[in-house]
């Protein structure tokens, strides 16, 4: 084919660039490219609007010549040229050309909607979860290629974007990218690390923006602290609050580089049950309650605290012992360094 367009080329451009428009869709075709990638294909050989209506799902998509997704208009000019892609779905497509048509508008009408057909019909290879779940994590992805990704994931709104730690269970989809265990779920719906040591890191989708969770979901794991730490091992981003902001100002290496944090690795290295019984004692439980959680005698408990108080250099029941265990509970966090045993 492109030998063979070289060769027209030189006597005849448009029937070379008609060629041109011919291979350009058989390649879109062959390499499973989705509905927005070809609307955005036609919009760019045309260098006009192009829009699809799909009468199944009551839903319209325009794109602009860049390829950027615009409001559709309230209703097509009937003057347009349009093509029917799907009788029975009543999916159809148009140029937005006004005045005189351009030389190859049929064809890239044409061309486009054979190529839609191979895409919603048995002739295009179905995206598998995980090429669907990419797409709609990729920040690069349009708003069409998400919407239709979603769609197809089936996934109801409001969305919940999960990453863990390791793999794990959910009543939604779940699938790797990019080494990343990631989940999809409605809100509320159950989550589980398919080991018990799996910690979850999970952000609310507003308006379907799935990339822009992701990121406060990769944070809120970032957050996340071993369950033989005393957890929490799953996070949520909207319950972080002021932690986030912190979180998103001191790096890990900054949190490391703490003096306070410094001090409770040695006192980690040293008695590994450390982080445990500060965790449960900065943040207000009794004494009692404490050695309850930890499945500990009353006597066992207050001999850790004793020993804590005298490396720490300040007690963890007092008020202002606890500000500074919590602050640094919260920095000990940031470091990174108790996400695992």
């Amino acid at each position: 084919m492109r030998e063979l367009i070289g060769r027209i080329a030189v006597t005849d451009d448009d029937a070379a660039t008609a060629l041109r428009v011919i291979a350009h869709f058989d390649e879109l075709v062959d390499r499973d490219a989705s509905s927005s990638t070809l609307l955005r294909a036609a919009a760019g050989l045309a260098n006009a609007p192009v829009g699809m209506h799909d009468g199944a799902t009551a839903r319209t998509v325009r794109l602009d010549p860049p390829g950027s997704l615009t409001s559709p208009p309230a209703s097509p000019d009937q003057s347009w040229p349009r093509e029917l892609v799907d009788p029975s779905r009543a999916i159809s497509i148009w140029l937005e050309r006004s005045g005189s048509p351009g030389p190859l508008d049929q064809l890239i009408l044409e061309r486009c909607a054979q190529a839609l057909r191979a895409c919603f019909g048995a002739g295009g290879r179905a995206a598998s979860m995980d090429e669907l779940m990419q797409v709609v994590c990729d920040p690069q992805a349009s708003e069409v290629e998400r919407s239709d990704a979603l769609e197809k994931l089936r996934v109801g709104e409001p969305i919940t974007v999960h990453v863990a730690s390791a793999a794990m269970s959910a009543d939604g989809p779940t699938a790797q990218v990019d080494g990343e265990c990631l989940a999809l779920t409605p809100a509320g719906a159950l989550v589980q690390g398919r080991r018990p040591d799996t910690r979850i890191g999970a952000a609310t989708a507003r308006r379907g923006d799935v990339p822009a969770a992701l990121e406060n979901a990769r944070l809120a794991l970032a957050l996340s602290v071993h369950p033989s730490h005393g957890g929490p091992a799953h996070v949520v981003f909207e319950e972080l609050g002021a932690l986030a902001d912190f979180a998103r100002a001191i790096t890990p290496m900054a949190a490391r580089d703490s003096a306070d944090v410094r001090l409770l690795e040695l006192l980690r290295a040293e008695r590994p049950w450390a982080p445990h019984v500060i965790q449960q004692l900065s943040s207000g439980a009794t004494l009692r309650a404490a050695a309850q959680t930890m499945h500990l005698h009353h006597s066992t408990m207050q001999d850790r605290e004793a020993w804590l108080h005298s490396k720490l250099g300040y007690p963890l029941r007092t008020p202002q012992g606890r500000e500074r265990a919590t602050a640094a509970w919260a920095m000990w966090r940031i470091s990174g360094h108790l996400h695992h045993r």
